[in-house]
């Protein structure tokens, strides 16, 4: 979630600026679709749903038996 600062930046190098969402995504380092959601943001007392996360699994899952019997 974007400070209220962050969210000014925004919205001031689109509309006073005349910058284009890919460039203020560039710029920011925000998605360009999380620039677009809040520069067409028509409720701002309404959250932005929240995605869900897929559960990840690490990649060292299947040997970390042996790392625990190597370091002890």
């Amino acid at each position: 979630m974007l400070s209220m600062t962050q969210i000014k930046n925004i919205i001031k190098m689109y509309f006073e600026e005349g910058k284009n969402i890919s460039q203020i995504a560039k710029e920011t380092g925000h998605d360009r679709k999380t620039v677009r959601n809040y520069l067409y943001k028509e409720d701002w007392n309404k959250e932005l749903p929240k995605l869900k996360k897929q559960p990840s699994f690490s990649k060292l899952e299947p040997f970390k038996a042996d790392i625990d019997s190597w370091l002890n």
